[in-house]
């Protein structure tokens, strides 16, 4: 049967052999992406030192330690008011900063003002009851559409 010759052709048939890849974790050349990454990373380091007024940079391979104040972050959602959030996308636009580091100033500057921050908290206060009533309504909404046989 030519079915059973072409099986035993295909099953004998020598597949190719690849030679072994020589990747490495570290670019040997510098291509455009990689120097660009560099000078990025350089730039950064400068401005950080000068902020903190040294000369000396912890990526150069200086053999003394040097503690460098790197800020651990975390993951967070929010969830805000429509309009608020336009709001404050637009002013973080024009200021230049994003949503979390704007939050992080204004919570930084009310915790030195305690009379600012009372009022915030005043206000928060009162939101957080009238979110608290929306969410109430929503959930009686659900439950009339469920008895109603809408859903």
């Amino acid at each position: 049967m030519p079915e059973d010759d072409a099986l035993k052709r295909l099953m004998q048939q020598k597949r190719p052999s690849v030679s072994p890849r020589q990747d490495s974790l570290t670019p040997k050349s510098t291509d455009a992406n990689t120097s660009l990454t560099q000078d990025t990373l350089t730039e950064a380091q400068s401005t950080l030192n000068r902020e903190q007024g040294t000369g000396n940079s912890p990526l150069e391979g200086d053999s003394r330690p040097e503690s460098v104040d790197l800020p651990e972050v975390i993951r967070t959602t929010a969830r805000l008011e429509k309009s608020v959030d336009k709001a404050l996308r637009q002013l973080c636009m024009e200021t230049g900063v994003t949503k979390e580091v704007w939050f992080e100033a204004a919570y930084l500057y009310l915790a030195e003002h305690s009379e600012e921050l009372e009022a915030v908290n005043q206000i928060a206060l009162e939101r957080l009851e009238r979110r608290k009533r929306a969410d109430d309504l929503r959930k009686l909404r659900t439950m009339q559409k469920r008895l109603s046989g809408e859903f």
